[in-house]
């Protein structure tokens, strides 16, 4: 990159190569969830025989399970029903965003010029259900983005019956330092939105649901300076009951080393994962319902 300016040929190399790699991620999730899949699908129901092995008494264990399944599913999409009227209305911090004329001195409001969604969604699955929808830009020009994901479990959960989705939605931008220095880089993440988990755990169904919502930047110039990465929800738990909202503004920080005169890449992402595990459990992170959406407007440099 040094030695080449040329920012349309830069902009078209590195847009390649995170398309490249974010596709393989994507690929090798799918793979393991589908080998899981495999795996599971002649496991599911042995938990219930190795109980019926050792002597316990099983026999109203299945029926009662089925029917506090189809409670939690119906404790979720009220919940979930209950969290999308919540996303009529926007909830975007209404304080002043900085523009060029409230920065500090020295420093540049850099704005995206790409930004893309990826996903892992696992089709045919037939013990549990994962799920994205398509993503669009709604806003500025790609700033924001609406995206989703849920995952439910299914099945007693000790040896089949997981389910997870990955979301990443992209932002980069392009900046060409005037000098060789340590610089402060700054991207301003927007959230609205909600998320759910639900599990409700016994001794026997290893029921588990997780949730987290990452805000992550990363910056290149000659090489790849290195993933930061900052949790904004972080849920693994095997007995949990949230249906909460999380709207908030959130500039990360970010300090890297950058050559004079030579472009250098910005690129932020949003990544979404849920995870549901046993029948009955739920995760799901929702930035599409409504008002609801992702966003990176700008980047802050000096």
């Amino acid at each position: 990159m040094k030695n080449n300016n040329d920012l349309s040929q830069l902009h078209q190399q590195m847009m390649g190569q995170i398309d490249n790699e974010i596709n393989a991620e994507m690929a090798e999730n799918i793979a393991e969830n589908q080998s899981e899949t495999m795996q599971t699908q002649g496991l599911c129901g042995c938990d219930l025989e190795s109980m019926k092995a050792a002597g316990l008494d099983t026999s109203k264990l299945a029926e009662i399970q089925q029917q506090l399944d189809a409670d939690a599913e119906q404790e979720y999409l009220e919940m979930d029903q209950f969290m999308s009227q919540t996303s009529a209305n926007s909830f975007a911090d209404e304080a002043l965003n900085p523009d060029a004329n409230f920065l500090p001195e020295g420093a540049t409001l850099l704005t995206p010029s790409w930004s893309k969604v990826y996903s892992d969604t696992l089709d045919n699955n037939p013990l549990v259900n994962s799920g994205d929808i398509d993503n669009q830009a709604v806003v500025g020009g790609g700033n924001c983005k609406n995206i989703w994901n849920w995952a439910k479990g299914g099945g007693w959960g000790c040896t089949g019956g997981r389910a997870s989705n990955t979301q990443i939605a992209t932002w980069a931008f392009w900046y060409k330092p005037n000098r060789s220095k340590f610089y402060s880089i700054r991207p301003r993440f927007e959230f609205n939105g909600f998320y759910i988990a639900k599990a409700d755990d016994k001794w026997y169904n290893c029921k588990n649901a997780q949730v987290k919502v990452s805000a992550q930047t990363n910056v290149y110039q000659y090489n790849w300076k290195g993933l930061s990465s900052v949790d904004l929800v972080n849920i693994n738990r095997n007995n949990v009951n949230l249906n909460k909202r999380l709207d908030d503004t959130r500039y990360t920080n970010y300090t890297a080393l950058l050559g004079k005169d030579d472009w250098a890449l910005v690129v932020c992402k949003v990544k979404l994962y849920v995870r549901a595990q046993g029948g009955g459990s739920y995760a799901k992170a929702d930035f599409a319902a409504g008002a609801n959406k992702v966003c990176v407007p700008h980047v802050i440099i000096s």
